[in-house]
């Protein structure tokens, strides 16, 4: 009967949501459990943007082609965990997926795993809030709501040049001790 009720709880669909850019490196399934997640932290409040509005996921999609295979499939691995209604119904009698769940129920579920007895979870949490919040804010559109006048140009210019981004190789050996008269 469990086993039953298991397969029923994982057959429940994500809420999808369509990007507005091509993926890199997320489905689109993780896609849109990213952006649930992103909506609930970020839900866009007397005058600021939501986190949709500031393609938040997309942002953090992008983040990530630059990451490491390993740490792009653990970021992976949390939002499956945090979607599955198995999981969530085993760790906290919840049947729907998260994505599924209301802006007051998704909240209530990162709360519980940021104030949670395994660190797993709030390992988790913070990963996941760390760059929500990071991404927001780094955004032209939030800039202008709390009076950043954004990155200076010269930064843009240098960083668009590549200057600096990759040094040139040093040489292996050591300069020779040996003065010459």
């Amino acid at each position: 009967m469990l086993a039953l009720g298991g397969v029923g709880l994982s057959m429940r669909q994500t809420r999808m949501f369509t990007p507005q850019v091509p993926l890199q490196v997320l489905s689109e399934r993780e896609y849109s459990i990213l952006s649930s997640v992103a909506e609930t932290i970020l839900p866009g409040t007397q005058g600021y943007p939501s986190a949709r509005k500031v393609q938040i996921a997309e942002r953090i999609d992008a983040a990530l082609f630059a990451c490491d295979d390993g740490v792009q499939s653990e970021f992976k691995q949390v939002l499956a965990l945090l979607e599955s209604a198995v999981a969530g119904f085993v760790l906290a009698g919840r049947s729907a997926p998260f994505s599924r769940l209301s802006a007051a129920e998704r909240w209530k579920v990162l709360d519980s795993w940021r104030s949670a007895r395994v660190r797993l979870f709030r390992t988790a949490f913070k990963a996941i809030h760390g760059l929500v919040t990071a991404s927001y804010y780094s955004a032209p559109q939030v800039h202008k709501r709390i009076g950043y006048p954004g990155v200076p140009e010269w930064v843009t210019a240098v960083r668009l040049a590549g200057v600096g981004a990759n040094p040139p190789p040093s040489d292996p050996t050591p300069p020779s001790a040996e003065v010459t008269p």
